[in-house]
């Protein structure tokens, strides 16, 4: 569920609420019924709104209750036999987010170190660190210059923050460094579209950091839609990585500079990734798996595989195809000279 360090609820609304926010039309349900917070479709429960996109989306065992709102025809046609309201809109991920707004917030501070912090007498703070409420440091931890550190963050023991770093909606283990600029938390790209706009999709889920690891300066690691964002112990970031909502990552891999990571990715442990590799989204990366710097990776790598290229391939057909493009080219160009 959602974590309130990080976010403050709103008071419920009645479902009646919601259908004239959202300019929905109501297919069943009871237009009394108060709804308090929102979720994935698979934690769906009574007093909570959620959407579904298609069929894919919709969980394997159908919800005890709640409210769902949705467009296909074939979606509504299934979720209609739940024991759940059922809301239909045009665009739902759109009305969705317009909703999931009023129902929960950011919690949001305007203090440089709040009183409700708790930090170990060890802790070093820089000039002009922000520190706010509900935030927990260990022992011997450094924060440096102008770092920010948002609502309810946990930061572990012995870690090193760089100057104009910003740490929101997180935990970070111990033995952690992070260099200046580098940015954990944000809300992630997720865009819904209505009828002749665009909506950010919020995000309501977290950044989990392990121990032992290290994240080189102006990386940026969002925060997940709902879940959390997880970096494995011992990981190794370069500089200026991207690394997108509820990606989880395993332990010690190492991803070198300008790798870019899209949502929903799984990584194994001990994955190497060479500079300027890109990876699509929902794919699966195996344990030890290699991916040579500036391949673009749209299919899963199963584990212990070398692959490379774009689109991304076994190392070895990859090299096979360059040998026999080479070939041609090279008989093209002795065919033309005799």
């Amino acid at each position: 569920m959602i974590d309130n360090r990080f976010y403050r609820f709103a008071p419920p609304v009645h479902l009646a609420d919601l259908v004239e926010q959202t300019g929905a039309e109501l297919v069943k349900g009871d237009l009394r019924e108060q709804v308090h917070t929102v979720s994935a479709l698979s934690n769906i429960q009574a007093g909570v709104f959620s959407f579904a996109r298609s069929m894919k989306s919709l969980p394997a065992i159908p919800p005890t209750g709640g409210v769902v709102i949705a467009a296909a025809s074939d979606v509504i046609d299934q979720i209609r036999q739940w024991p759940i309201a059922v809301l239909r809109h045009a665009h739902p991920d759109f009305a969705f987010s317009s909703a999931a707004r009023k129902l929960i917030a950011e919690r949001d501070f305007m203090t440089s170190i709040a009183d409700h912090a708790d930090f170990h007498e060890t802790v070093q703070l820089g000039a002009g660190v922000v520190i706010a409420p509900g935030v927990e440091i260990g022992k011997g931890t450094q924060i440096g210059p102008n770092a920010t550190i948002g609502c309810g963050v946990h930061i572990g023991e012995n870690c090193t923050i760089g100057p104009n770093v910003h740490l929101g909606f997180c935990d970070v283990g111990d033995h952690v460094k992070i260099s200046p600029g580098v940015v954990i938390g944000g809300n992630g790209l997720g865009v819904a579209t209505g009828d002749n706009e665009l909506a950010d999709i919020p995000h309501f889920g977290s950044v989990e950091i392990g121990n032992n690891v290290t994240i080189g300066s102006n990386t940026t690691i969002d925060r997940g839609v709902f879940s959390a964002t997880k970096i494995g112990n011992g990981t190794r970031i370069d500089n200026l990585v991207q690394i997108a909502h509820n990606v989880v990552i395993g332990e010690n891999c190492i991803f070198a500079a300008h790798v870019g990571i899209s949502g929903s990715v799984t990584i194994g442990n001990r994955v190497l990734m060479g500079g300027k590799v890109g990876i699509t989204d929902h794919r699966t990366i195996g344990d030890d798996a290699v991916i040579v710097a500036c391949s673009a990776t749209m299919r899963n790598v199963p584990a212990n595989e070398t692959w490379s290229g774009t689109p991304a391939q076994p190392l070895r057909q990859h090299m096979r195809e360059v040998a026999f493009l080479r070939k041609l080219l090279k008989d093209h160009q002795e065919s033309k000279s005799t």
